[in-house]
């Protein structure tokens, strides 16, 4: 871009503007939306007999004074500026009254970022490649649209097991599991395909009868965080005239889209709904016709059985099939849940499969997860290298053989049948290159089991011993049954005696040795990762451990502490990396089995997030062990409080502030910066002020790294003005970038 461009930029040209403005120059609804502090800004045209006197004015005076206003008329006071990105946007792709594309590529870029924010993310498609996007980075719009439309807040509302089934992967998630590069455009249409095969609208308190959902995301206009949709207050309630060409699109939620895309809203509460709800087979088909017409591709893909059933009718239309086919042809992760396995779904499901691997020609596909559905699959896998392979197993009727008749409290035995064992050994024998490889076991019986070693356990230790694989984790959270001390101690042996994998994650419950194990004889594994997650051990484990353990890292997470207290018996660990996390609440004992932990681990990273009992005595002695850590000589990073994949419940103010002297005061500019903090933006809104004045009373010596994490409000650049003397990086995980005046690369071609 030449340099003019650049020197024609004024200083409000950036994206932090969308933010800050106080000039009503920015895209913020609990600003603009206040009818006291705009009252100035009222629409005196057509339809508005009288106004206020502006001197008057009061709230009570505003709201009977708007009642009074005929339909169709914007009631409430917005700026000018809101104002015209409104008529914009309902006058863009109009048949025959549309604001011309090469119009709105004039205006100033700073007002085209703010359009993009607003505009329905189908709309943002079809401007990608027109000028109006010239010279603004739309990973970064596609970023904001993500991280402001994609409702993750809302699964904390929702039952655990649905949660859990819920998984938002942004780009550098989907780097960190698949080894995969993706945009946050890709990440968006990504999930936006998965929720279409998910009924939501009840669990995120939606009273409409017909879901809506997956139009807010495709067709809406703005936000659905709360707050954002206070826009909506410039309709009158029930209605859906706008002088804009912006239209109510639901009678029972606040929802706004064109006059384009009306018509792919429903609500059955009207007397003659015109629309497909979501989950409609027609619906489900236009959304595949919707992505290929915006040039979309997925690069993940889900398949339910919900989804299977939607489209199983359009599957013999050979237009349709080419279609899916050029929407899946780039699909590298494929997850496939539990099916219905008629006739029927198997025609179908083989039909899909087909797409994604085509026969007797390479597949770009490179991570299977499968539940349950081996017999189908299996036969497509066959000529296909994976990087990443991950079998659930359901323990049910159909897969395990059930003893009928057993003494009470007895353990039962776990017995996998026969010919699903051979299933899923004949599909992992199929690949010899992978790098990646999860098992995870599920069950609904309620009873005392315990899973024996068996044929299939046995095929996992093959697995363990490829030369290609980095890692592997092993899964039984979700099993309600014991898992037999042979495969636990089978699988440390096997990764601690040999060369691969590199890491090794643990998800289990064996709190009994079957048999008394010969003590393991293992080198040292500095190139190793050892996780330890929701574990239970028994308490003679550490007698087979090595007593000297030596790895690159070793993560205890989310397990009791008398999980953790098991590997204080060792002599020693030395690793570059100590990660310890425990929703358990640590109490003074747990402090003491914390002291103890620390005496025998040389660590040059500690990360600790910790649920701290708020008593004295247990800060006290948690304080006396902070210090004794950071005197430690060879420290280079201590990370500390919170994280945000682990929900800790939130650590008491004082006690935070107290831990935060004793870290400030243990700094000491002689030696390298090592303190990593890590909090929520609602726990700093709270501290901020007594974090720096604890800052400043202890010489200003910077720390390593300070993250916040949860961000949903705009005071990005205040949290920067006031730590960035505080730290030599800080990571606002969850703001929209921000661009330097002096760094114009980010923003240009």
């Amino acid at each position: 871009m030449a340099s003019t461009d650049v020197e024609d930029l004024d200083e409000e040209d950036s994206y932090s503007d969308l933010f800050d403005d106080e000039d009503s120059d920015s895209f913020c609804i609990q600003d603009f939306m206040d009818p006291l502090l705009y009252r100035e800004l009222f629409l005196e045209g057509d339809g508005i007999e009288s106004s206020p006197d502006s001197e008057e004015v009061t709230r009570p005076g505003l709201t009977r004074w708007m009642r009074e206003l005929k339909p169709g008329v914007l009631p409430y006071p917005v700026p000018l500026k809101l104002q015209c990105l409104m008529f914009v946007i309902g006058h863009l792709f109009q048949p025959d009254h549309s604001v011309p594309v090469s119009m709105i590529a004039l205006l100033p870029r700073s007002i085209r970022i703010k359009l993009l924010l607003l505009l329905p993310a189908i709309d943002i498609c079809k401007l990608e490649s027109t000028s109006v996007t010239h010279g603004i980075v739309m990973d970064e719009i596609w970023k904001a649209l993500f991280k402001e439309r994609i409702p993750a807040f809302f699964l904390e509302k929702l039952e655990p097991q649905l949660a859990q089934s819920i998984v938002f992967d942004t780009p550098d998630k989907f780097k960190e599991k698949f080894d995969i590069l993706i945009t946050w455009k890709e990440a968006y249409f990504d999930t936006v395909f998965f929720l279409s095969q998910e009924k939501l609208n009840h669990d995120f308190e939606c009273h409409c009868n017909s879901d809506h959902f997956i139009q807010d995301l495709l067709y809406g206009i703005g936000g659905i965080h709360k707050g954002t949709m206070e826009i909506t207050d410039c309709f009158k309630e029930g209605d859906t005239l706008s002088i804009h060409g912006i239209y109510c699109c639901t009678m029972t939620c606040i929802r706004l889209t064109t006059a384009n895309h009306y018509h792919k809203f429903g609500d059955l509460l009207a007397p003659e709904p015109l629309f497909s709800v979501c989950h409609d087979n027609r619906f489900t088909s236009d959304i595949v016709n919707e992505l290929i017409d915006c040039g979309v591709f997925l690069r993940k893909l889900t398949l339910s059985d919900r989804y299977l059933s939607a489209i199983e009718r359009y599957l013999k239309n050979p237009g349709f099939i080419k279609k899916l086919n050029k929407l899946f042809h780039s699909v590298e992760v494929l997850t496939v849940s539990e099916f219905d396995t008629s006739n029927a779904n198997k025609s179908s499901f083989n039909k899909i499969l087909n797409l994604v691997f085509p026969p007797r020609q390479p597949s770009v596909v490179k991570s299977v997860t499968l539940l349950n559905e081996f017999e189908v699959v299996g036969p497509h896998l066959k000529g296909h290298n994976l990087k990443h392979l991950g079998i659930s197993f359901c323990l049910n009727h159909s897969t395990v053989f059930r003893t009928q008749w057993v003494k009470k409290g007895q353990i039962v035995p776990v017995r996998i049948r026969l010919n699903i064992s051979r299933k899923i050994t004949e599909i992992i024998n199929t690949q010899k290159e992978l790098e990646s490889f999860t098992f995870t076991l599920i069950t609904d019986d309620s009873r005392k089991c315990r899973l024996l070693d068996n044929d299939l356990i046995r095929c996992l230790y093959n697995v363990l011993q490829l030369s290609s694989l980095r890692k592997f984790k092993f899964d039984a959270s979700h099993l309600h049954s014991q898992v037999s001390s042979v495969i636990l101690c089978n699988l440390l042996s096997l990764f601690l005696s040999s060369p691969y994998p590199l890491s090794l994650t643990l998800s289990l419950s064996c709190p009994l040795l079957d048999q008394q194990p010969k003590p393991l004889t293992a080198n040292p594994a500095p190139l190793k990762t050892l996780e330890i997650n929701d574990c239970t051990f028994p308490p003679n484990l550490p007698s087979f451990l090595p007593q000297n353990l030596v790895l690159k890292s070793l993560k205890l997470q989310d397990n009791k502490w008398s999980t953790v207290s098991l590997f204080t018996n060792l002599q020693s660990i030395t690793v570059e990396e100590l990660v310890l996390h425990t929703s358990e609440k640590m109490t003074n004992d747990d402090v003491k089995t914390f002291l103890l932990l620390f005496s025998i681990v040389t660590a040059r990273e500690w990360k600790l997030g910790l649920n701290i009992e708020d008593k004295p005595g247990t800060l006290e002695t948690l304080l006396h062990v902070l210090t004794m850590i950071t005197c430690k000589s060879n420290l280079h990073s201590f990370h500390f409080l919170r994280d945000e994949e682990f929900a800790l419940p939130p650590v008491k103010g004082d006690t935070i502030v107290s831990i935060m002297k004793t870290i400030f005061d243990s700094l000491s500019p002689s030696k390298p910066s090592y303190f990593d903090f890590a909090i929520s933006e609602n726990q700093l809104q709270v501290l901020l002020k007594d974090i720096e004045r604890l800052w400043e009373e202890s010489s200003k010596i910077k720390m390593k790294t300070i993250r916040v994490f949860g961000i949903q409000s705009f005071d990005h650049d205040y949290y920067r003005s006031v730590l960035e003397d505080m730290t030599e990086e800080l990571d606002l995980c969850d703001a929209l970038k921000v661009e330097s005046r002096d760094d114009y690369s980010l923003l240009y071609y």
